[in-house]
């Protein structure tokens, strides 16, 4: 007596199976004769896509969110006035509102399951996130201090950029 391997059916002496099945996602066993043979069908490919485009799902949503909050945190002190990234000190609005919506894009994106376009606003963001810590660096002349909302800006975007590469780096070997 054997088994389709396929859909798990028995099959008598010479009959071929012609189903249409997926093999299941099981372990099973099939025996013929004294010959034990053994059929591993586990899924297992299927189960490593999933938890990749899972892990950089979440990357890319955590790296984004981390960057939209360091955007209402203490980004620069200078002369004892603390200046976050969206408001600044002194009520003007700061570039950190325009990296506060590229990371809401980047989170729209990965939970469209579109991670690796979550990239180019992440992206986007750090080098505006880098021009300004350049530009409040060299304007302060070594009378400031960073907070933790510049390096939490950098961080959140470079953990959101590496969660889109390794959503298209993986798509591209699975195929």
């Amino acid at each position: 007596m054997s088994y389709c391997i396929k859909c798990g059916r028995k099959l008598n002496d010479g009959e071929v199976c012609n189903c249409q099945a997926q093999a299941p996602k099981t372990e099973f066993q099939a025996t013929q004769g004294n010959n034990f043979q053994t059929a591993n069908v586990t899924g297992g490919a299927t189960q490593t896509v999933d938890s990749r485009k899972k892990i950089t799902k979440l990357l890319t949503i955590i790296g984004a969110a981390v960057m939209a909050i360091a955007c209402f945190m203490p980004f620069y002190t200078i002369l004892s006035e603390t200046i976050n990234y969206v408001g600044g000190g002194t009520g003007q609005t700061g570039d950190g509102v325009i990296v506060v919506i590229l990371a809401i894009v980047a989170i729209v994106l990965a939970v469209f399951n579109l991670q690796k376009f979550g990239v180019i606003p992440a992206a986007i963001a750090l080098v505006i996130t880098i021009y300004d810590i350049s530009q409040l660096s060299s304007a302060s002349m070594g009378f400031g201090s960073f907070g933790i909302g510049a390096y939490l800006a950098v961080i959140g975007a470079i953990v959101a950029i590496v969660g889109g590469i390794l959503g298209f780096v993986w798509k591209l070997t699975r195929k």
